[in-house]
């Protein structure tokens, strides 16, 4: 994977052009000739030739005319993403709103008339779509890399949104309390919980959004096996107005009725976490 944030000018962008056109493949040629920053550009002069090209992974930007003799871009975009195409795919098109709108909702990073295309044209075209593309892809990867982390901790993890509906947990979260993931999402603690202890979360909630601060505390749900302590760490999710919208929980189980001990090796654990979780959630872990 290569990166475009540093020096643009030395890092040679690969185009694949689809198009059955020579002409057409001359003139983008001469165009990108004209740009800053070197670019390399293959030809492919049919569709079949396209999305061999294209399944080789070897470009960094695909551009793809509507017209392929029998076939046209919009079934090669979806032949391309299905394949499993990652790079982004701009659709040269003949001034068809209707065709550029379906091209956006297949899943096209942009659309350009071949009518009005020009050198300055393509090249803001192909810069953005791959600085976009580039964001996107790193997303995905942190995405990836939180949803393994919160399935595989052995920790209850569970997030609400501001009105108290349960958004998210995970598998731990799901065995411990003997509820499937979908038994949850949507669902309040009033529709969770017997009253008394749907009451308290919700009175520590509501403390959670007034404060917008982390708060450990300590609380017993009574399961199919008796009373169990948990102690709890929740913090809200900040945005940049510093206004809360999600909470996260995170909680530590103790089947003691004197959680103390549990509760200084929670404590210590979480205050190395604090600092920065609190800038962003509210979570719950369980330990079993």
């Amino acid at each position: 994977m290569r990166s475009y944030s540093e020096d643009k000018s030395n890092i040679s962008i690969r185009v694949l052009l689809v198009d059955d056109d020579q002409n057409s493949y001359l003139l983008v040629r001469r165009m990108l000739c004209k740009m800053q920053g070197p670019f390399q550009i293959e030809w492919a002069p049919n569709y079949e030739a396209g999305l061999e090209a294209i399944i080789r992974k070897q470009h960094d930007v695909y551009l793809l005319d509507y017209r392929l003799g029998s076939r046209n871009g919009l079934e090669l975009l979806q032949e391309a993403l299905v394949a499993g195409c990652k790079e982004p795919i701009i659709m040269l098109t003949t001034e068809k709103p209707e065709v550029d709108a379906q091209a956006m909702r297949l899943g096209a990073a942009d659309f350009l008339s071949k009518d009005r295309l020009d050198s300055s044209l393509l090249e803001r075209s192909i810069r953005h779509s791959i600085k976009q593309y580039a964001t996107l892809r790193a997303l995905r990867e942190s995405q990836a890399q939180l949803s393994s982390f919160m399935q595989n901790v052995r920790c209850a993890v569970y997030m609400k949104d501001l009105q108290g509906r349960y958004v998210y947990v995970n598998e731990t979260c799901e065995k411990l309390f003997h509820r499937k993931f979908a038994d949850w999402i949507g669902k309040t603690d009033d529709e969770l919980w017997p009253k008394p202890i749907a009451q308290k979360f919700k009175e520590k909630d509501r403390e959670i959004i007034s404060n917008k601060e982390v708060l450990e505390s300590t609380e017993i749900v009574v399961q199919k096996d008796g009373p169990h302590h948990w102690l709890t760490n929740k913090f809200p999710m900040l945005n940049e107005q510093s206004i809360p919208y999600p909470l996260w929980w995170v909680e530590q189980r103790s089947t003691s009725q004197n959680a103390s001990g549990l509760r200084g090796r929670f404590k210590r654990s979480a205050n190395r976490r604090s600092a920065g979780l609190a800038r962003t959630c509210t979570m719950g872990w369980a330990i079993t």
